[in-house]
């Protein structure tokens, strides 16, 4: 949850989105994508990479405090019923306001219909999606497969479309966190900056698909940054 330190910052694409010329051809971002996630297990087998994973999360605090922040949101569920679409369970835990949980839901679907690969992905790798109040736009908890996503208030009706396409992206890269992490890739010192990059390029490329909305998003991350 907000513990944890792999997540989505707000910001334009790196300068090594600009240089990867993105276009929206499924067959090229597989082919770009498993290259990528080559390149991270290029030395220890997949044994070696597992026993890896294990001990630095046995040696980390993210495992315990992520834990805990599980129990508190489960207890949560438990005084207020989580919204469930499909196999993903929507919850807020923003005491601010009333949280318009079919703003998620619209991103969840756009995914689904714009991208049935990458929808594939966000349910098999992540069970619920967490609202609430952080500093971060999105972050990846293991424990739980839990996306957390900070709510953007504020913005106005027509900038709807907007802000479905901006979660969209952001649960997409969260996702591929959590595949990630089910390939047992440990978000090391070593490995993070690699990891991060494969992230916002599975996000970028998302975004690719809808041109005339790209700049836009972009504008709207500068001005809503905290």
């Amino acid at each position: 949850m907000g513990h944890d330190q792999r997540g989505f910052e707000s910001g334009g694409p790196s300068a090594l989105d600009r240089r990867e010329k993105l276009t929206c051809d499924s067959d090229a971002h597989s082919l770009c994508f498993a290259r990528k996630l080559s390149s991270l297990a290029a030395q220890p087998t997949r044994n070696m990479r597992t026993l890896i994973y294990w001990i630095y999360k046995g040696f980390t605090k993210h495992v315990y405090i992520g834990s805990f922040l599980y129990a508190i949101l489960v207890l949560h569920t438990l005084l207020k019923k989580p919204v469930r679409w499909k196999s993903i369970r929507l919850t807020s835990l923003d005491r601010r306001e009333s949280v318009p949980l079919e703003v998620f839901v619209n991103a969840l679907k756009l995914i689904e219909e714009a991208d049935p690969r990458r929808f594939k992905r966000v349910t098999g790798h992540l069970k619920w999606i967490v609202i609430g109040d952080r500093k971060r736009l999105g972050s990846y908890s293991s424990v739980g497969r839990v996306c957390n996503l900070r709510l953007l208030s504020g913005f106005q009706s027509t900038e709807r479309r907007l802000i479905a396409h901006l979660y969209a992206s952001v649960i997409i890269h969260e996702a591929t966190h959590g595949l990630l992490e089910a390939k047992r890739f440990a978000y090391t010192r070593c490995n993070a900056s690699r990891i991060e990059r494969i992230c916002r390029a599975e996000h970028w490329r998302f975004l690719a698909r809808f041109p005339e909305l790209r700049h836009s998003i972009q504008r709207f991350l500068l001005v809503k940054k905290p």
